[in-house]
């Protein structure tokens, strides 16, 4: 089989990453964490692919580990939600710790993925929907372009019940940056006393970024309801 023109080539691969497949240099192919055949059969059919531009970098396992240690979950039954649920990497964590799981996805066919898992999903576009304060843990890896990751933080708090907990993996710029959204954050965080702590540097290179991110940590107690 000939090579694939440049330009053409280029849109297939997007099209597969868009399915989560990562290129293995090894192998010479894409190497997929979930079955990517209707996907793909529906690309061909329809001639098109929805991609979201949702920033997305799958959280590893290493990191899962550390945000759940501080999530601190209930030994009973709780409810859980992750705002950007991506392939369900998070999501199946919480749910095997016992969590009742409900996710937003962005993105169509990690989306369907997530519903064949068998996920509630309550939506596409997570900024779009109204919040309902409903769960007792969210733990999410937002989208961190363009300061999304602190509206997005923000927003997911109020979707906690009172008493409950969220934690989040946010860009390391929020540390620093001194434009008012940045600040104004560290604010809430700081009255809410919430803690703030550094990812090992590299804590996403094998997900293609080389982005340093920390871990923010934040309770809601029965005051903050008007925050």
């Amino acid at each position: 089989m000939p090579p694939l023109d440049r330009a053409v080539y280029v849109e297939v691969n997007k099209a597969l990453e868009a399915f989560g497949g990562k290129w293995q240099r090894k192998i010479g192919g894409h190497v997929f964490t979930s079955d990517p055949r209707a996907q793909i059969q529906t690309l061909c059919g329809e001639g098109q692919i929805e991609i979201a531009d949702d920033n997305f970098f799958e959280t590893l396992r290493v990191t899962i580990d550390l945000l759940l240690d501080r999530a601190d979950l209930p030994q009973k039954s709780f409810t859980a939600l992750e705002p950007s649920a991506g392939n369900g990497a998070i999501a199946d964590q919480l749910r095997a710790r016992g969590g009742a799981v409900s996710c937003f996805e962005i993105n169509r066919p990690r989306r369907e993925r997530l519903i064949a898992k068998g996920y509630k999903v309550l939506g596409n576009d997570f900024m779009e929907a109204k919040p309902k304060p409903r769960f007792d843990r969210i733990v999410m890896n937002p989208p961190f372009s363009k300061g999304r990751d602190v509206a997005h933080v923000l927003r997911a708090f109020e979707w906690l019940v009172p008493g409950g907990r969220l934690v989040a993996v946010m860009s390391a710029s929020v540390k620093f940056r001194k434009d008012s959204v940045y600040a104004d954050f560290r604010a809430w965080l700081k009255l809410l006393g919430g803690t703030m702590e550094d990812l090992p540097a590299g804590s996403f290179k094998e997900s293609g970024t080389e982005v340093n991110a920390v871990v923010i940590t934040v309770n809601k107690g029965i005051a903050d309801e008007t925050l």
